[in-house]
């Protein structure tokens, strides 16, 4: 149908391979995540539009869950295109800091518009990512790297960012490479 198609408080959970969820707009979720990936593979996210309400009007960070969750053994993932707002938690990937959730997922998130949202843009978790190309606009903290994850960054554009990048080593190897960022009424 297009870029008509609305999925309004359903969400999509992906287990299987080569999937392409494209030009849908995802809202309201309650109690769950919007696309949760949990052991799927080569999965792409594309020209979507994923947000839950606005911060006016809900003020409860536990209200809904993740716009996007990748989890598990989930690998090959690219989340590409996308306008994500009006979320508290936005994209978590691993869902725990323990050794056997941190598979050596790869994943990559590029030319997204993040804006009016709190945290995870992602949250990184076990393996390797490139996020590169993104907008961040008005987000309270936007890329948290942690356990065993290993980041590219670059090329992405903060704007009124309370905290653009954060590494969180959590006694985990791993860490980030940060090249051409830029940023503008950010910490």
């Amino acid at each position: 149908i297009g870029t008509e198609a609305l999925f309004d408080g359903v969400g999509i959970a992906v287990q299987g391979k080569n999937i392409i969820i494209q030009n849908v707009t995802i809202r309201y979720v309650l109690g769950r995540d919007a696309i949760q990936i949990n052991n799927g593979s080569y999965v792409k996210i594309d020209h979507c539009t994923l947000y839950n309400e606005s911060f006016d009007i809900n003020g409860d960070s536990d209200k809904f869950d993740e716009l996007i969750s990748i989890k598990n053994n989930a690998s090959h993932v690219i989340v590409s295109w996308n306008e994500i707002y009006y979320s508290h938690k936005t994209i978590l990937v691993g869902s725990n800091d323990e050794v056997d959730a941190l598979p050596d997922r790869k994943v990559i998130f590029h030319h997204n518009w993040f804006h009016d949202n709190n945290f995870r843009h992602p949250l990184y978790r076990g393996g390797h990512a490139h996020v590169y190309n993104n907008y961040y606009e008005r987000v309270h903290h936007a890329i948290d790297v942690r356990a065993n994850a290993k980041v590219l960054i670059e090329n992405n554009f903060f704007e009124q960012v309370r905290t653009p990048i954060d590494y969180y080593p959590d006694g985990y190897s791993g860490g980030m490479e940060v090249n051409g960022n830029y940023s503008t009424g950010s910490g």
